[in-house]
């Protein structure tokens, strides 16, 4: 089972198999990778996620 965080709670968990069939249906706006493809933005990754070095 796979789940949606695109969804509302109660309604996130999806047959693995039927997750990119899901998105493309209920979230047009999101691309394959979870970004956002309408608005033409960059993603840029949260550096305070990353390890640092000691």
């Amino acid at each position: 089972m796979a789940t949606c965080n695109l969804c509302p709670p109660g309604h996130r968990d999806i047959p693995d198999d039927q997750m990119t069939e899901h998105l493309r249906t209920e979230h047009p706006e999101v691309d394959e990778d979870g970004t956002h493809r309408s608005d033409d933005s960059t993603i840029v990754p949260d550096a305070a996620s990353e390890s640092r070095p000691r």
